[in-house]
């Protein structure tokens, strides 16, 4: 839920009734991953950047293979506690993990 641009709660429901749901909370530079229980809450720092100049030049030396709707914005997900391990995600994290212990998220284009 780090990187989701919309979705700030999400609700596991079962019978209809809410068995778990997960909130979303933005502060300027941090998010805040809770599912009502202080102790399991996650605080992420979030750092963001852009590489526009080197999108560019990347788009011109390989012409037809990154869309013009790839992004060049970047952001990395630091945890306040280090425990899992980082990965690559487009928004919702991928199977391919970092060696880093953050999370990158970013438009990558797979050719």
């Amino acid at each position: 839920m780090i990187f989701l641009k919309k979705i700030d709660r999400i609700e596991i429901k079962r019978n209809g009734k809410i068995y778990k749901y997960f909130e979303r909370i933005k502060e300027v530079g941090q998010i805040l991953i809770s599912n009502g229980k202080k102790e399991n809450d996650q605080i992420w720092n979030i750092i963001e950047g852009d590489f526009e100049s080197s999108a560019k030049v990347l788009r011109e030396k390989n012409p037809g293979r990154i869309e013009e709707k790839r992004s060049h914005f970047v952001k990395i997900a630091i945890p306040e506690r280090i425990g899992q391990p980082g990965l690559f995600c487009v928004y919702l994290p991928t199977d391919h993990e970092t060696d880093l212990p953050f999370h990158i998220n970013a438009d990558f284009f797979p050719s």
